[in-house]
């Protein structure tokens, strides 16, 4: 290195390729896939969808688009998850209003499971009232 090393970085390195060894690469993303299908059911279920396909889908991320009602609001529904120690992203598509959940670190499909028991609340409390999404036979949205 030209310079002093980033020693916090090759410590935190360390830290995930011992945990991806102590879980295992094909355990690790069956629990990322596992995870990724608790949530878009979930969010297909309340009525919201979703912008990549799922047959082209990583599972590590989704970009949800945010919910067509007059009383929703990026910040506060954020800062209600955050208040129940649950944190979500803004979207960073140009031109598209999305919010994306992340399902990679410590997380389970059932965080993802109360993470959906609260978007669900969150939903109901701005009189959001989502068309159901239907998928067609590859799993993709109609």
């Amino acid at each position: 290195m030209r310079f002093t090393p980033p020693v916090q970085t090759f410590y935190a390195l360390k830290q995930a390729i011992g945990e991806l060894k102590q879980e295992g690469v094909k355990e690790r993303y069956e629990r990322y896939a596992k995870s990724w299908e608790t949530l878009v059911n979930g969010i297909t279920r309340l009525g919201l969808t979703y912008i990549v396909p799922d047959t082209c889908h990583s599972k590590i991320i989704t970009a949800i688009v945010e919910p067509d009602c007059a009383r929703y609001d990026f910040q506060e529904m954020h800062d209600y998850f955050y208040s129940n120690d649950i944190m979500i992203y803004p979207g960073k598509l140009a031109g598209l209003k999305t919010f994306r959940i992340a399902n990679i670190g410590d997380i389970t499909y059932k965080d993802i499971e109360t993470f959906l028991g609260l978007l669900e609340h969150y939903l109901s409390s701005i009189g959001f009232a989502g068309r159901k999404v239907e998928k067609d036979e590859t799993g993709d949205k109609k």
